[in-house]
């Protein structure tokens, strides 16, 4: 994100108009990278119902952490299942119901 844009949401209302198109597209699920220390980008990702999912090492950025938002409760669920033990994170489903198409339009895996 260029200096002079950052603070306006950009990211945000970007990824707000992406991600009901993406879901009624069939895509599951959304992966972001972010570096550790950005703890803006990382705030916003994790408002938007991303969840940590791992760390990556590579040469070319170093350490970086990868989030993901996914768009189909039922990946969802699983995710958070089997890998978020104790206090569970709050489901995507709860916060943004426009993203999880419930209806006809939701296509089958």
């Amino acid at each position: 994100m260029l200096p002079e844009c950052r603070g306006k949401k950009g990211m945000e209302n970007l990824i707000a108009f992406l991600l009901p198109h993406l879901s009624a597209a069939g895509i599951e699920r959304v992966d972001a990278d972010i570096a550790p220390q950005n703890v803006a980008s990382a705030t916003v990702l994790r408002k938007m119902g991303f969840h940590t999912a791992g760390t990556i090492l590579t040469d070319r950025w170093g350490a970086t952490v990868r989030v993901t938002r996914f768009l189909d409760p039922q990946r969802e669920d699983v995710f958070l299942r089997q890998f978020c033990t104790g206090v569970r994170p709050k489901r995507c489903v709860e916060s943004d119901a426009s993203t999880h198409p419930t209806g006809p339009e939701r296509s089958a895996p």
